[in-house]
């Protein structure tokens, strides 16, 4: 995560706003953001068919089971 993932997801334009795990659940969250001029939908895609992440090693598809997005709308400013 920290070697390959992060790195990658922020050369992309995303920001990592936090991770953790609930371990009660055995999952892993993390809430990213990305507010530059292409839709997040065009940017994930970039990033997954990117040939950087293609060349994860390990591949961290391996690690994952199941994926929800949400998205939020923010109701506290900074």
């Amino acid at each position: 995560m920290k070697a390959g993932v992060l790195p990658l997801r922020q050369k992309f334009g995303f920001k990592i706003e936090n991770a953790g795990v609930i371990c009660e659940r055995n999952e892993f969250v993390w809430i990213m953001s990305y507010d530059g001029t292409e839709s997040w939908e065009s940017k994930d895609a970039a990033y997954y068919n990117s040939p950087e992440r293609e060349a994860l090693n390990p591949d961290p598809a391996r690690y994952i089971a199941q994926v929800n997005h949400w998205f939020l709308t923010a109701i506290l400013s900074k």
